[in-house]
């Protein structure tokens, strides 16, 4: 029969002071600042698409989207894209 090991006695925090932490050479201390002031309300927010935008003009947004998708992420001037899908949509709007 394996014998048991006789159970000792585990530090405790009272038992041990913790060390305080090390800084940094050269760090800045931070200093503590008075109560931060409660946010205010957030203003309401006007909705990205407004009942005054024509279908033309989202069917533009959209084909810019696609344009800038098409892409893959690569950079280029979003105002190209605009320009761009604005004559796609209005050379097929005339055809």
């Amino acid at each position: 029969m394996a014998t048991r090991k006789p159970a000792t006695k585990r530090p405790t925090t009272t038992d041990t002071p913790t060390p305080a932490p090390r800084r940094r050479t050269g760090a800045v201390r931070r200093t503590k600042t008075a109560a931060a002031q409660p946010l205010a309300a957030a203003p309401e927010v006007a909705p990205a698409v407004s009942a005054a935008d024509t279908p033309v003009e989202e069917h533009i947004r959209v084909r810019a989207y696609y344009l800038h998708l098409e892409r893959r992420g690569r950079p280029a001037d979003p105002v190209a894209d605009w320009l761009r899908a604005k004559q796609e949509v209005l050379d097929g709007a005339d055809a």
